[in-house]
């Protein structure tokens, strides 16, 4: 593998794991709004089981979405000075002396904030939903620093937020809710426990898709301009 293959490489699974961790953040918060109060699932069973898996989800979530973030410092500094340059010297000038790297250092700053949050919610179950509320924003506007939400002037950098925080509500909290709900219908729930599930779920979803199609549309015709680069 070529030096250019082995950056482009480094690159993209930095940025799929930063997506990933965030996706997992905001759905573990998604989630949660979705199970708390719902009448479709025992008062036991949402407590005991659902939420605690899912403050778990959050929990783990943002620490794989701190590595992810360092990773991303380590795969840049792999792209500007090559493996030679690979070291926290290299590193450490990046983040002083580049505006990438002062986006990555409030992004880094934020996410361990997210993280302490997050822990935080764990032990301390009447501050989860507020740190979790606040962990799912923060998230969604610190991200887009990295990327082309930084470089592209305030009103897209709204909508690359606007984008991670509804693909979040509707994927990422998909994703949580199959996986913290599984002991429930590995016991057997009622058909209606899964109808009442996906009514509690619909109105989040439809929100997400909804911001994550809306704000895809102004970024493709943003950052593909002239159009005909999508078949070309």
């Amino acid at each position: 593998m070529g030096t250019i293959d082995a950056v482009s490489v480094c690159l993209a699974a930095a940025r799929w794991l930063t997506y990933l961790g965030t996706l997992g953040v905001i759905g573990s918060i998604g989630a949660r709004l979705v199970v708390t109060g719902g009448r479709f699932l025992a008062a036991d069973a949402r407590d005991a089981i659902v939420t605690s898996r899912l403050t778990r989800a959050g929990a783990v979530s943002a620490v794989g979405l701190g590595l992810a973030v360092i990773l991303m410092l380590a795969a840049q500094t792999f792209a500007w000075f090559g493996a030679d340059g690979l070291g926290l010297e290299r590193a450490t000038t990046i983040v002083a002396d580049s505006t990438w790297g002062q986006s990555w250092l409030q992004t880094a700053r934020t996410t361990g904030a997210i993280i302490v949050a997050l822990g935080l919610a764990m032990f301390w179950r009447m501050a989860r939903g507020l740190a979790g509320v606040a962990a799912a924003i923060a998230c969604a506007f610190a991200l887009p620093l990295l990327g082309h939400g930084g470089t592209h002037g305030t009103l897209i950098y709204w909508v690359h937020a606007t984008h991670l925080l509804g693909s979040g509500l509707w994927i990422g909290t998909l994703a949580m809710l199959a996986w913290a709900t599984w002991p429930v219908w590995r016991d057997g729930a009622s058909t209606a426990t899964l109808r009442g599930l996906l009514a509690s779920f619909s109105p989040l979803a439809f929100a997400g898709a909804a911001m994550t199609a809306g704000s895809g549309a102004l970024l493709t015709y943003e950052h593909m301009r002239p159009l005909d680069t999508l078949w070309t």
